[in-house]
């Protein structure tokens, strides 16, 4: 999980993906304290999909989504939606199922 500050590039996504992760990014107006409270949930869920389940994933700012969205990727699938539809199985869903599922390396 990368700093708040960090707007990670969009190539260095790609490079994840190809090595079997999924990404999770999101995009929060600096004043929107809900959308930071989601985001502080996510987090927590990111963090314990690698530490508990050994998934490979990836999460920061991205700034290419729009304000107040929330995207996932893995190769070559794709969710994006509003911090307000956020879902917390869903994620986990997305996760469990797309974390080392293109391996074509062999990194899982």
């Amino acid at each position: 999980v990368y700093p708040r500050d960090v707007d990670i590039p969009r190539e260095a996504i790609v490079h994840s993906l190809e090595h079997s992760s999924v990404f999770v990014g999101y995009n929060c107006e600096a004043d929107d304290d809900a959308c930071w409270q989601v985001i502080d949930d996510l987090e927590d869920v990111v963090n314990n999909r690698i530490d508990n389940y050994d998934n490979r994933v990836i999460m920061g700012y991205f700034s290419d989504l729009p304000p107040g969205q929330i995207g996932m990727s893995a190769w070559p699938r794709y969710d994006r939606f509003s911090y307000e539809e956020y879902d917390k199985k869903r994620v986990e869903r997305f996760i469990a199922k797309h974390s080392c599922r293109y391996d074509e390396e062999g990194f899982c």
